[in-house]
């Protein structure tokens, strides 16, 4: 059970500082020893990610497949990279080595708007380079669960870190290194899901469903809720929909602050987000989607969120747009009886059936006008030829 609040945790303070360190110092140095802490070099292979982690490295489905013991973490990553392979190949962008894609990243025209997913993989490519050159200042936090003769390590903050030794080590060329990264071991006792937030939270950040699973974990921690050490499914995650903090006030500034200062109505909106089904969360989280166009996806119904969060992807649509296809009625709540018909009806129906190229040029252009955005209008169309479709079949 978690401990309840008792004030300032200054190994909490000491770990948190380190983040904004470029190298540790005698002084950090010395504080570590003070509170019986060390930085020692362990071998990448005693230590495992850990699968609750909000921020998602890895592809949802080779996230699974990985922290089910189903893949090496080698294996992980050649998933990856093939992913995003065949992405950028169909976005006339292809490279073979992690390298070209730096090269192809350098030279291609500053108003190509890269995938998130190729942004992902370049980002973690970049800081493997940076870790060849200048060594890693900065070490990972990892907690001992060590309970036979191996060591067993999970990390806490820096999971980034070690995928990307595990890049310079396997899919850079002339690793010369020994297979060991610099750790500062926690005993059990003092792994801090607040820490992990502020880690989070303070570097660069973490898109809207990332946020709405760390919201959850520190909700879920003040009510004594700790996630399993296995593969966590969203639904984990999706039991602080059932939980606030207005009975754990105390906890409420330490929750906020390791957010990165989120206001509380702000808590609220990203845990809404886990109302999300499954298969719109994935997408949602591979893409960075933003909250504020996920907002209004999650007031439907949960077998429509994938394909809205579908539409945003592929068409690039605004809030605005979001919004105007989540407040379109669905056909079956339409009237089969529309009484007396309009006369703006009657005209349209005319034109339709009777008019000229140049009439069906200035309707589309009417229909563009209206709306702004040319795909929202197609898919507007799409959506009333299929209602249009429907009520013929029943006359």
């Amino acid at each position: 059970m978690p401990p309840k609040h008792t004030g300032p945790n200054r190994t909490l303070d000491i770990l948190s500082s380190i983040g904004d360190q470029e190298f540790l110092g005698s002084e950090v140095m010395q504080n570590l020893r003070d509170h019986g802490l060390r930085v020692e070099r362990i071998a990448i292979s005693l230590i495992r990610p850990d699968a609750a982690q909000p921020r998602r490295v890895l592809p949802e489905t080779i996230h699974r497949a990985f922290h089910n013991q189903e893949i090496t973490p080698v294996q992980a990553l050649k998933q990856y990279i093939e992913k995003v392979r065949i992405i950028a190949r169909q976005k006339g962008r292809p490279f073979e080595s992690l390298l070209d894609l730096l090269i192809t990243g350098e030279e291609s025209d500053e108003a190509v708007e890269i995938t998130p997913p190729e942004q992902d993989l370049r980002d973690l490519t970049n800081l493997a380079v940076t870790l060849r050159s200048d060594g890693q200042v900065n070490p990972l936090t990892i907690v001992d669960r060590t309970t036979g003769a191996v060591p067993n390590y999970v990390i806490e903050t820096g999971e980034r870190r070690y995928w990307a030794n595990y890049i310079d080590m396997e899919f850079i060329p002339g690793y010369q290194g020994d297979g060991t990264i610099p750790c500062i071991i926690l005993p059990p006792g003092e792994a801090s899901v607040f820490r992990q937030a502020k880690e989070n939270t303070s570097r660069s950040g973490l898109n809207a469903i990332a946020m709405a699973r760390q919201v959850a974990l520190l909700i879920l921690w003040v009510h004594d809720i700790e996630p399993p050490r296995s593969m966590i499914s969203n639904d984990f995650y999706r039991q602080a929909l059932e939980y606030d903090l207005r009975d754990k006030r105390e906890y409420v500034p330490d929750v906020l602050s390791a957010l990165g200062g989120l206001h509380k109505s702000q808590l609220r909106r990203y845990k809404a987000l886990l109302n999300l089904s499954d298969e719109a969360m994935e997408l949602a989280d591979q893409h960075s989607i933003d909250e504020f166009k996920l907002r209004p996806v999650v007031q439907l119904p949960p077998e429509q969120h994938y394909e809205i969060v579908r539409q945003i992807v592929d068409f690039n649509l605004t809030s605005k747009d979001v919004r105007a296809l989540c407040e379109e009625p669905p056909s079956d709540d339409r009237e089969d009886t529309p009484g007396k018909i309009p006369s703006h009806a009657r005209r349209f129906a005319r034109s339709v059936l009777t008019g000229s190229d140049k009439e069906v040029q200035h309707i589309v252009w009417a229909l563009v006008e209206a709306e702004g955005n040319p795909e929202v209008v197609r898919i507007r169309l799409e959506s009333f030829m299929q209602s249009l479709d429907n009520y013929l079949r029943n006359l």
